[in-house]
């Protein structure tokens, strides 16, 4: 049996040309760096000369004016060839050209074959790693009959190598690079990755250990405690575990110096770098003050506090800040457990702006411990006093220590508090209007000195009952008619009569009114407005007259100002009536008239200015 022998041919990062190819040899080197460029011919015919471009990015590499010519591939000793370069600027600012002629002065070929055939210096710069390509362009390659040969253009790329150090500090200010693992949890067994060392570049990054002054923060890899210096691949992060002792309550803030083969120095990435860890350590102890407790004006009300926590308190201490309308009441606080000796005492303080604050201590002296959990604790009082507006105002808390059995503070958190005002409030509701502050009802036109009965709504825009206890005026004009105190309910209303005769000899007619009650602000004030006109006037007065007798008829005066006589005259209208009279006869002797009950020979009488009208039907 003959066996079957395959064959498998593996290329490995070989180029594979055609048989007539003129390329570039591709490369990596660091930044600064000199290299050489190598330019390869492979040709299966002879040619006498070459000429050629080469295209690069002066952003990223010098060429230092020197190159080596391969008499190897020109036919060893016996070559006389010889090469020039000139370097071409382009119309793109950002490239330029080499330009390269290769002959013989004695007309010798370039011998066939495959090989290096010159090499051109450069020096990389520090401006960008990565890729970047050199390119063949118009190309001549003469053959001996003077025709072109054709040849394969391949072109080459020069990687550029650098390690670039990234972090989230500040690279332009320096600033250090902060790694918070925020509020942790008392003896809680804390672990974190910390993944901030990063190499942006395509080379490898090594940092090493300058300082350390992590206390109560560790550093591990897979475990195991670091070992400095280590190294970054290109585009990789690099991962460490942090540990942090959580053994007390304290909040830490330490760090760490490294530095590294950063390849730039326009950047303050270069050179020894901070990175700072924080942590803050904490039990939840927390103060909290009662929110919405309810109050009145002008009246003592009482608030709680409570303690809620992890570890049993021995003593605390707080203070009190109230919004500026609520008075405290020096020592009103009261402990609401007794089972221990602890006393507590509370003073009215104020602070650097004037304002007052209510500061509570309480300790025990023989450190008993209050164990948790505490609950409410304290009860103090508070006094709003004339505070308009019903609803919600603060009681914020400051200054918080609880002391544990250590006598550490062991305080972690707080919780302000609040009152919930109960009062009345007056509300003047259309066809009220605030001019200038003032709730105003103008009442239009008035005749002077004429009465006038009128009324205004007020409504309780607050959350309490509100009485009215009294409405006085400051002009005698007006007369209240409606009889206090009235009450009147959340969000209800009630109307005020008053009656007013305008004496006032001015155009307009101005009064205020004083409403006083129990809600906060105790008192309001409106205005009453009103335009004044005269009006003198006689009315005679309407009556039933009748026919021969005298009637009689009033007129009444209705006058705004003072009469001395009058004069009038008195026009009585003409009044015309029209009568028909039917005239029948039953004979020659009697006659009768319709219209008045079938009369014989009746008697008929009228006014002047009658108009009569007769049908004789006898």
């Amino acid at each position: 049996m003959k066996k079957l022998v395959k064959l498998f041919l593996l290329f490995i990062g070989v180029a594979v040309y055609g048989q007539n190819s003129l390329s570039i040899v591709d490369g990596e080197y660091g930044l600064e760096t000199d290299f050489s460029l190598d330019v390869n011919l492979k040709t299966d015919t002879a040619i006498k000369a070459l000429q050629l471009d080469i295209k690069f990015d002066e952003q990223n590499f010098d060429y230092k004016s020197s190159y080596n010519l391969n008499k190897d591939r020109l036919g060893g000793s016996e070559s006389d060839h010889v090469m020039t370069i000139k370097k071409i600027s382009t119309s793109d600012s950002q490239t330029d050209k080499l330009r390269i002629l290769i002959y013989s002065p004695t007309n010798k070929i370039i011998p066939t074959g495959d090989g290096k055939l010159f090499s051109a210096d450069f020096k990389t710069r520090k401006n960008n790693w990565g890729d970047h390509t050199f390119e063949l362009m118009s190309v001549i390659a003469s053959k001996e009959d003077n025709t072109n040969l054709t040849l394969e253009l391949v072109n080459g790329t020069i990687k550029i190598l650098a390690a670039f150090f990234d972090y989230n500090g500040n690279s332009q200010t320096g600033e250090p690079d902060v790694a918070d693992f925020g509020k942790i949890y008392k003896d809680e067994n804390f672990s974190q990755t910390w993944q901030n060392l990063k190499n942006k570049g395509n080379d490898k990054l090594i940092i090493s250990l300058n300082k350390n002054e992590l206390t109560n923060f560790t550093l591990t890899k897979d475990g195991n405690p670091i070992s400095w210096p280590i190294e970054v691949a290109p585009n990789s992060d690099y991962i460490i575990n942090v540990a942090i002792n959580t053994s007390k309550i304290a909040s830490f803030e330490e760090s760490l110096f490294l530095e590294s083969n950063h390849s730039y120095d326009n950047d303050n990435r270069k050179g020894v770098k901070e990175f700072k860890f924080k942590a803050e350590i904490y039990n939840e102890n927390k103060v909290i003050v009662q929110s919405n407790a309810d109050a009145e004006n002008n009246k003592t009300s009482k608030v709680k506090v409570s303690i809620n926590g992890d570890e049993n308190i021995t003593s605390f201490q707080f203070d009190i800040i109230p919004d500026q309308r609520i008075k405290m009441v020096a020592g009103s606080a009261k402990l609401l457990k007794s089972s221990t000796d602890h006393v507590i005492s509370s003073s009215v303080r104020t602070d650097n702006n004037g304002n007052e604050f209510l500061r509570v201590v309480s300790y025990s002296p023989t450190n008993a411990l209050l164990s948790q959990p505490i609950g409410d604790i304290v009860e103090f009082d508070v006094r709003p006093e004339g505070i308009v507006d019903p609803g919600s105002y603060n009681l914020n808390i400051s200054g918080v220590v609880l002391t544990n059995a250590a006598l550490t503070n062991v305080s972690s958190s707080f919780e302000n508090g609040s009152i919930n005002l109960k009062t009345g409030k007056l509300g003047f509701p259309p066809p009220f209007n605030n001019v200038d502050g003032v709730e105003t009802l103008y009442l239009g036109e008035l005749f002077r000195n004429s009465f006038n009965e009128k009324d205004f709504t007020v409504t309780n825009y607050g959350n309490k009952l509100i009485k009215i206890t009294g409405v006085s005026s400051d002009n005698a004009d007006i007369a209240i008619k409606t009889t206090f105190p009235i009450e009147i309910d959340v969000n209800g209303s009630k109307k005020i009569e008053f009656n007013i005769i305008p004496s006032a000899q001015t155009p307009t007619f101005s009064s205020v009114l004083k409403l006083d009650h129990d809600g906060g602000s105790k008192q309001n004030s409106i205005k009453i407005t009103g335009a004044l006109k005269n009006r003198n006037i006689l009315v005679p007065k309407n009556i039933n007259a009748y026919k021969g007798q005298t009637n009689t008829i009033p007129i009444s005066l209705l006058n705004s100002n003072d009469i001395k006589g009058m004069q009038f005259d008195v026009t009585v209208p003409k009044e015309t009536k029209s009568f028909s009279w039917t005239l029948t006869a039953e004979s020659n002797d009697d006659f009768s008239i319709t219209e008045i009950n079938n009369a014989k020979d009746p008697g008929l009488t009228h006014y002047v200015g009658d108009e009569i009208n007769f049908i004789n039907n006898s």
